[in-house]
């Protein structure tokens, strides 16, 4: 083989090996695309294996682009190890434009995506196979989108305020050679709407006030005529008229009464620790662990750290059996490496209503702000624990955290 040809071979070659080191996404380059992911997408395995199932041109996250954004999800589940592959079509093609507003799926899709308004524009900018958030459809969360897309009508204030003044002075000086005394009418000469004659100063004022309902409007109209006149003129004559019209028009349209709904509360008890035991799938022994509670109340949940596992427990069971049952779910599915954060929620409306739903979340950074949690209308009461201490029979992989 000649020179020539073996520097063809050598550079092809190269090619070749810079192609497919460049279609491997270096996650390295996308740490902060896939934190983000993990804060503002309440699922972000779901909603991955959603986003790569096809190019895309569109994010629905803002400061990410498509390609980052792909490149950031294949990251992403590369880590989690699971769930690589995208889901299949769930039907054909359903366009948004052919259903309407529906509220009842709204605090989901808003609990699913920090940005719900980018990603309803994201999402419903065209006809889908898939639905990104586990649990609704593409029409509940298209309906929904369609809700959260529409613009918000706010009441109207018109506010005219008018003044006109219209200033009208004539004076006539007649000057006589002898001091006579002259007894003569004085003219005023005034605004097409009144005409005064008189020999004395003379103020007419007339307020007019016009109220209609139930509208709200009130317009207030004021007009004032002044006039000055001299009585007598010896040696001099000299007439002034001095005529002021004053008009003032107010127009306020009152804001719609707000009123306000009594606060729910919830009146349910939850264990302040609890503790559960079970068999642990990853580490294939009898585990336990511990928990102490970090949050109860009315229409709380999690939503920018990461979910694991979840399922449905009878809505008959009394609080205290779907803690322990929740909780033993829980040993059973975790990463015994990683501390959980435990979540059992009372479900009152929806698709999966009545029931309770236990939730088991990676605990990653032990931030509990009123940022890291949403209200959704469906929940009832809901508590959440976090993991303090993992124990197997193995005692290979015991842990404890902090409170």
């Amino acid at each position: 083989m000649t020179n020539r040809m073996w520097q063809l071979a050598i550079c092809l070659a190269g090619v070749l090996f810079s192609v497919s080191h460049a279609a491997q996404p270096h996650c390295s380059r996308y740490h902060n695309q896939v934190t983000r992911i993990h804060k503002e997408v309440k699922d972000p395995i779901y909603f991955c294996r959603f986003f790569i199932a096809e190019p895309r041109s569109k994010s629905p996250i803002p400061g990410i682009g498509a390609s980052a954004l792909d490149a950031s999800c294949r990251c992403l589940l590369k880590a989690s190890g699971k769930y690589s592959s995208p889901p299949p079509p769930s039907r054909s093609p359903l366009d948004p434009s052919s259903l309407s507003c529906k509220y009842k799926y709204t605090s989901r899709v808003k609990a699913a995506f920090k940005h719900s308004k980018d990603f309803c524009v994201f999402y419903n900018s065209k006809p889908r196979d898939r639905s990104p958030i586990l649990g609704l459809s593409l029409t509940n969360v298209m309906e929904a989108c369609n809700c959260i897309e529409a613009p918000v009508s706010s009441p109207t204030r018109t506010s005219t305020h008018l003044t006109t003044t219209t200033l009208s002075s004539t004076t006539l000086s007649n000057r006589s050679t002898s001091p006579v005394a002259t007894n003569r009418p004085a003219t005023s000469m005034v605004d097409h709407t009144s005409t005064t004659t008189t020999s004395i100063p003379t103020t007419t004022s007339t307020p007019t006030t016009s109220t209609t309902a139930p509208s709200s409007t009130t317009t207030t109209t004021t007009s004032r005529t002044t006039t000055p006149l001299p009585s007598t003129t010896t040696t001099k004559t000299s007439i002034s008229t001095t005529t002021t019209t004053e008009t003032t028009t107010s127009t306020t349209i009152a804001s719609p009464t707000t009123s306000t709904s009594p606060t729910p509360t919830c009146t349910l008890y939850a264990p302040e620790f609890l503790s559960g035991s079970a068999s642990n799938s990853l580490a294939s022994a009898s585990a336990s662990a511990s928990y102490s509670l970090i949050y109860s109340g009315i229409s709380t949940v999690a939503t920018s750290i990461s979910m694991v596992a979840g399922t449905f427990l009878d809505p008959t069971l009394a609080v205290p059996d779907a803690v322990s049952s929740c909780a033993s779910y829980g040993v059973a599915n975790q990463n015994y490496t990683q501390q959980t954060q435990l979540e059992l929620v009372q479900l009152t409306m929806g698709l999966f209503s009545p029931a309770w739903e236990c939730l088991l979340y990676t605990e990653v950074e032990g931030v509990h702000d009123a940022d890291a949690y949403a209200r959704p209308a469906e929940v009832g009461c809901a508590f959440g624990w976090a993991e303090r201490a993992y124990f197997d029979n193995t005692r290979l992989h015991d842990a404890i955290w902090a409170a």
